[in-house]
């Protein structure tokens, strides 16, 4: 809201440049209001945005800094379906995009899995790998990897299937 004599100009910047209504931004000014409405954000709007107002005798600013987190997603997702040599192991990776902080949970079957001997759990520049060592039978299921920060969650999954050695006598 602002107040001065008329006739006042209002102008809405993003940094140093002027916006204007038009795509994903719409500007509407009255008698003594203007708002700025940004639709479908990105983080590449992120930044800081100013209102100006001004007249003959001067002018005034007021300004607010936008910061878009982008919510966490699969750039990757785990191969649908994984069949392992029991004994052997099962490395399981997907890439994730979004805002930092991301945090990953395993599930096995709806069950959270845990950092332990039997699985090794990792989450460096955007790939998150579960590594399964010496697996059995009770190892098959399907195994989900989620993906969450502040603006939302993804999930993507595979079914593993161990199977047993045969010895032909």
């Amino acid at each position: 809201m602002f107040k001065g004599t008329t006739p006042l100009t209002v102008k809405w910047f993003k940094g140093d440049t002027e916006l204007v209504t038009g795509g994903a931004c719409y500007i509407m000014t009255e008698a003594l209001a203007s708002y700025l409405e940004l639709y479908a954000v990105k983080p590449t709007d992120s930044g800081k945005y100013t209102c100006k107002v001004s007249n003959v005798a001067g002018s005034v600013a007021c300004s607010a800094n936008l910061f878009v987190k982008e919510p966490a997603a699969f750039k990757e997702k785990l191969e649908p379906t994984h069949l392992v040599k029991k004994g052997g192991y099962a490395k399981l990776t997907c890439e994730v995009t979004g805002t930092p902080e991301i945090k990953i949970t395993w599930f096995k079957d709806d069950r959270e899995l845990k950092e332990s001997d039997k699985y090794r759990i990792s989450f460096t520049k955007s790939l998150a790998i579960l590594h399964v060592s010496e697996v059995d039978t009770e190892d098959s299921g399907e195994y989900i990897c989620e993906a969450k920060n502040d603006a939302g969650k993804d999930i993507c999954s595979s079914v593993v299937t161990v199977k047993g050695v045969c010895d032909i006598q």
